[in-house]
């Protein structure tokens, strides 16, 4: 048989290697501490690489493919230490009322404004291109209004059923323009 030194030995380092993967994996769990996530399911994280160091924030985006662009401004700031506190869900579901709110108010000025477009055309004469001009106008106020009035099917009682896309606005890089 195999002497029992040899066993002992074989023990040791099975046990050895067993005991540090079992340390990494630890240090991967307990390292990485979730502190919330947004409405399209990615998951926001505090990074700790070692005891001592500053976190990274981090986010795991919910599905594959998916756009970084597309975080959500609040979530930004916070990944690039523009804020100190991660938003809250009542943060996100107020900031999202006033986002469908204020592009309700967009829509209607759009709308109001193609209309004042048409009427000064259709009074002042003008020219087949400019009468075909005011046609997309009125065309894109219909389309406004319509959209404008499927959003309030959508709403209840002021707050948005759905979803909203919004746009994350990212700095320019500095030296490049």
């Amino acid at each position: 048989g195999v002497p029992r030194s040899a066993n002992l030995r074989m023990w040791s380092r099975i046990t050895g290697r067993v005991r540090e993967v079992g340390a990494l994996l630890q240090n991967q769990i307990s390292s990485k501490k979730l502190v919330g996530s947004d409405r399209a399911g990615n998951k926001y994280f505090l990074f700790y690489e070692t005891r001592d160091a500053t976190p990274k924030r981090i986010v795991e985006y919910s599905k594959e493919g998916f756009e970084p662009d597309s975080v959500p401004i609040e979530w930004w700031g916070w990944l690039n230490f523009r804020r100190e506190e991660a938003p809250t869900p009542e943060e996100m579901e107020l900031q999202d009322r006033k986002r469908a709110q204020l592009a309700t108010k967009v829509a209607a000025l759009e709308a109001a404004d193609a209309k004042a477009r048409k009427q000064k055309m259709s009074t002042s004469g003008s020219s087949g291109a400019d009468r075909r001009l005011a046609d997309m106008s009125l065309a894109h106020m219909r389309s406004i209004e319509r959209d404008q009035k499927e959003s309030e099917k959508k709403s209840d009682g002021g707050h948005l059923i759905g979803q909203m896309k919004t746009e994350a606005w990212v700095p320019p890089v500095r030296g490049k323009s």
